[in-house]
Order: C-alpha cells, then sequence, then structure tokens
C-alpha cells in the first residue's frame, strides 16, 4: 500500500527569492522576485485506487489519529488524502481563521492540487461538519458522504453548563482526558484514555481548538444541506452517549434523503481507533456500493431516472445537468436531465 505525505513547503505566507545573476555580473543589477506559493494542506495519502476520498479529523487530534485505520484500507480500490486541518498536525504552525468554512475550502485546494475532480468524503467529529460544507460549495464533485460521530448541520449546541470543560480543554490535558474517558463510555483502559489526551495535546494548539470549537458550535446550515441528493452514511458507536443513534436520527438522516444509519458495537467516540477492522468494512463497503455494484437503493422516481440517464447519456450532457444542480432547491433540475434523455431516445 502506497502512502505519501503532501503540502507546500514553505508554508503560505512565506517567500522564494530567485535571483537572475552571473559570476560577474554586477550586484547592483540582480533581478530579485518575490513569488508567494499558494497553500496546499498536508495530507498523508493511503493506497492508489481509483475511487478518491478525503478524510478529515476530530476537534482533539490530526491525521495521525486515523492511523490504526490505515493497515486495514483498501489501496487497491480506494485513495485516501488524510488531510490535517490549519493548526493540527503537520499544518500546526499554519495560520488561519480556525474556522469549519475554512478547512472545506482546503479540501477543494488539496483536491486541486491531487488532480481530483471527483471525490467521496469522510469527517469525524468536528470534521463532519466542513465535509458537509464542501457538499455545499461544490456539490457536483462529492460523490458520497460519510461522517464518523459527526458534528452534525446545525452545530454541536453544546449546553452552558458543559461548555467550560470543553474550552478549558484547550490548554488542559485532564480536561481531555476527561472528554475521551466519557465519549468512549467509560469502558477504556485508562492508560489508553491518558496516552491519547497527551498525543491530543502535541496534535492541537489552544488558539486552533477554541477557534474550531466555537466554530462547530453554532452555525446552523441545515435548511442548506437538506434533501442534498448524494449517499450520505453517518456511523457512530453504541458506548458514544452525545454522538449516538438518537442525535443522528433526529440530524443526518432527516438532512439526506439517501442517508443510511450504522451503530458498531464495543466502541464510542474513535471507532478507528476502538475498532479499526469492523469501521474499515463498513464504510468500504458502503463506498464500493454506490461506485461499483449500485448499491444505492432508489427511492424516488426521479433517483431512478437519474441512473438511467447517467448510463444512457454521454458524459459532457449529464455532466452539464450536474453543473445545473441548484442550491438553493439542493435536487438536480429533473426538467433538463427528462429532456436530455428524450433526445438522445429519439436520436
Amino acid at each position: 500500500m502506497r502512502t505519501t505525505t503532501l503540502g507546500t513547503w514553505p508554508p503560505t505566507g512565506r517567500t522564494r527569492t530567485s535571483r537572475t545573476s552571473a559570476e560577474n555580473t554586477d550586484p547592483r543589477e540582480l533581478e530579485i522576485t518575490t513569488e508567494t506559493r499558494p497553500y496546499v494542506p498536508p495530507a498523508h495519502i493511503v493506497g492508489s485506487g481509483a475511487h478518491k476520498v478525503i478524510v478529515l479529523h476530530s476537534l482533539f487530534a490530526g491525521h495521525e489519529s486515523f492511523s490504526p485505520w490505515w493497515p486495514h484500507l483498501d489501496g487497491t480500490r480506494f485513495s485516501y488524502a488524510f488531510m490535517d486541518a490549519r493548526g493540527f498536525g503537520d499544518a500546526i504552525d499554519v495560520a488561519g481563521a480556525y474556522t469549519c468554512d475554512e478547512i472545506a475550502s482546503d479540501v477543494l485546494l488539496l483536491a486541486d492540487s491531487l488532480g481530483w475532480r471527483e471525490f467521496s468524503l469522510i469527517g469525524h467529529s468536528l470534521g463532519g461538519m466542513p465535509v458537509q460544507q464542501v457538499v455545499l460549495k461544490a456539490p457536483e464533485r462529492v460523490r458520497t458522504l460519510v461522517g464518523l460521530s459527526p458534528a452534525p448541520a446545525n452545530g454541536l449546541g453544546i449546553p452552558d453548563a458543559a461548555y467550560p470543560l470543553l474550552a478549558e480543554a484547550a490548554h488542559k490535558v485532564e480536561n481531555r482526558r476527561i472528554i475521551f474517558d466519557s465519549s468512549t463510555g467509560g469502558k477504556l483502559s485508562p492508560h489508553w484514555v491518558a496516552s491519547w489526551a497527551e498525543q491530543s495535546m502535541r496534535a492541537v494548539g489552544p488558539d486552533a481548538f477554541r477557534g474550531y470549537l466555537d466554530s462547530v458550535n453554532t452555525p446552523d446550515f441545515s435548511a442548506e444541506i437538506t434533501g442534498a441528493p448524494l449517499p450520505a452514511l453517518v456511523v457512530v458507536g453504541e458506548n458514544d452517549p452525545a454522538t449516538n443513534a438518537d442525535t443522528m436520527n433526529q440530524t443526518w438522516m432527516r438532512h439526506y434523503p439517501s442517508g443510511q444509519l450504522a451503530v458498531i458495537g464495543n466502541a464510542g467516540h474513535h471507532q478507528m481507533v476502538e475498532t479499526p477492522i469492523a469501521l474499515a468494512t463498513l464504510v468500504e463497503r458502503f463506498l464500493g456500493d454506490w461506485r461499483e455494484r449500485g448499491g444505492l437503493v432508489l427511492q424516488t422516481p426521479e433517483e431512478t431516472v437519474l441512473v438511467v440517464a447517467a448510463c444512457l447519456l454521454p458524459a459532457n450532457r449529464f455532466e452539464h445537468a450536474r453543473c445545473l444542480y441548484r442550491k438553493e432547491e439542493r435536487r438536480f433540475p429533473m426538467r433538463l436531465i427528462y429532456s436530455e434523455l428524450w433526445m438522445t431516445v429519439c436520436m
């Protein structure tokens, strides 16, 4: 399995100076140009398969939180890019606004740098919000959506009584230990909880932590995303007391008409660490069903027509229809699809 780490060097904001000179050139005649390189988020690439997938991490860890998952992923069918948001992991020194919307924009920068026109998205916890914002920004590029204990489109809505525990976790390792223990149902060893909390402190700085916490808590774009017609899977662990099946039934499952909900046994909030094989099997079966076996259940006549259109229409005409996906209604322009199909049949 191929693994690679991508990112710009020097980071954004630093400049590269080039000089045009020869050995005997008068120094006063040197031409000095300053070039600012465009920012590309760092990402760890696993696999080299045709189905491209971008993966976003939680508030408490960078891309390395997924490392227990990597050996169990099928790199012949999928290519995974595990991105670090600004202020995390390999991007810990990169300044930014530290918002979910900024992460979503950076996802598109990463996809462009990789040459990935279309891709699926996986978001864990905090990462569950920006993956949905990518759908709003570029719906024609996203094939499938997976949320792992994800933040919903209407925000976390953290109760006032619980907020100080989370806010102070920006600089207190003990708070992070309490949160990890609680979010996994108090069922994991104290040694693992303490070790994970220490790793978390190294993975994200306090400023980025607080910025993203505020960003994921209160925004509400659920009205914009509701009805998005892409296949969506949401996964929760049975031991997670907060991000559980009830919460997802009230949020994700209402937002996505083709949504599917899966509960993994013997896991809490961090399924990629607690049950990596079960999670890899579940997620890749979902991704593979959609692309390779047409596993999407067709629930409406419109969905059936779209699948038929994808099979019959020339690629450029179906792509044209997809690009006219109407943001305000979150659905395909079916009148155009019907027209294109009729023209194809008549020809």
